[in-house]
């Protein structure tokens, strides 16, 4: 779909857009909107099982967006204790 650059599949045009919406009974923002979706449920797979790969299984229930500032240098936790 598609030649605004990048991957011409998960980007429509204006006019496919209109044309889905038209289609769907949708509104334009709602087509934008379940594509911004689908990228997402397609990208964060594949981006968590980078970080698995990366970090190793035992951080699997860590959230990634967190790890750099969850443990210390040393291995010892940035927040204090209490």
């Amino acid at each position: 779909m598609g030649s605004s650059g990048g991957d011409s599949s998960s980007y429509p045009t204006e006019s496919e857009k209109l044309m889905l919406a038209s289609q769907t009974r949708l509104t334009k923002n709602q087509v934008s909107n379940w594509f911004i979706n689908a990228r997402v449920r397609l990208w964060k797979p594949m981006i968590e099982e980078m970080y698995r790969e990366e970090f190793g299984e035992s951080s699997e229930n860590m959230d990634p967006s967190l790890a750099s500032s969850s443990v210390g240098r040393e291995g010892n936790s940035d927040q204090a204790d209490d």
